[in-house]
């Protein structure tokens, strides 16, 4: 090759490898200041004219209990803080009142709520098999039913004691649902972006005639679920006895801080295996009663009596 094609060949190599070079460098800016952004505002905000006074003020004033000691820790939740309330301005009073972040000794508190566990348990009187289902633990509830397999495979008339049960864990409430499916039925909907059905996996344990839910105020989330779901799949089975339920339509997302804050936010809507949810009212029983008048009602119910 000629050495004047040569050259333009080199030159032409090098202004492509600076174009690149070039390009890659603002990439790489373009990165750092995305993931930088927020720490530059709390700088300039203590640097320039707005004064640490007042940005310590703005802080309390928005974060109240949760304002800390850390500074760096109350800045962040500053921050999220703000975002939370304007997106809570935008959604129903019930729903955002979960959109919010917690100080440490909230946050002690939910998660050793979040990790308590009252066992279920399967007891059968006069031919009536009552189940006790007090929390939705993941890893826990249906291993608690399954030990009763035989009692649950060989009765046809069930209690389902839902008092005082808050909810928990949706992928527990999958399983717990499946001891009344065939394998493979959907048996519910998780309701965001996009609507994602839940399938249970394994045999169907239980094969009633009849069953009667009873309910509280206390009755909530997958709690409500579970009851709302058995209605839409065995309507002419399903009964409910006890009080109105809570209303918690909505599961949400929970999560903790190294720094010993936390924050919860709205997920999903929580459906049946029809893409449907009852509302912020909660689940009206069919019948009305409260304290052992609903065990009562619903052996009534179950001996047609």
């Amino acid at each position: 090759m000629p050495k004047k094609e040569k050259e333009k060949v080199s030159k032409a190599s090098l202004i492509i490898i600076f174009i690149l070079a070039a390009a890659l460098a603002i990439c790489i800016r373009h990165i750092i200041t995305s993931n930088d952004r927020v720490a530059k505002f709390e700088n300039y905000l203590g640097e320039y004219y707005y004064s640490q006074e007042h940005l310590e003020l703005a802080m309390q004033d928005t974060l109240g209990d949760i304002y800390g000691d850390n500074a760096e820790a109350n800045f962040d939740n500053y921050v999220y803080k703000l975002i939370l309330d304007d997106i809570n301005e935008h959604e129903p009073d019930e729903i955002a009142k979960y959109n919010t972040i917690f100080g440490k000794d909230r946050t002690k508190e939910v998660s050793e709520q979040l990790g308590e566990y009252r066992p279920a348990t399967v007891t059968v009187t006069d031919g009536i098999c009552t189940v006790k289902i007090n929390d939705f633990v993941i890893g826990k509830t249906w291993k608690d039913l399954i030990k009763h397999k035989k009692t649950l495979e060989t009765n046809r008339k069930f209690i389902v004691d839902l008092r005082g049960n808050t909810g928990g864990h949706t992928d527990e409430l999958v399983e717990v649902l499946g001891l009344f499916h065939e394998d493979g039925t959907v048996v519910y909907t998780e309701i965001a972006s996009e609507i994602i059905e839940k399938k249970c996996i394994g045999d169907k344990i239980i094969d009633f005639d009849k069953l009667v839910f009873l309910c509280d105020e206390k009755t909530a989330s997958s709690a409500e679920v579970m009851i709302f779901n058995m209605k839409s799949d065995f309507p002419d089975k399903v009964s409910v006895v006890g009080k109105q339920t809570y209303g918690k339509y909505y599961s949400f997302v929970y999560d903790d801080f190294p720094d010993g804050y936390s924050f919860a936010m709205v997920s999903s809507l929580m459906g049946n295996s029809k893409g449907e949810t009852f509302d912020g009212n909660g689940i009206t029983p069919d019948i009305i009663a409260e304290g052992d008048e609903c065990m009562t009602k619903a052996i009534e119910l179950l001996k047609g009596e």
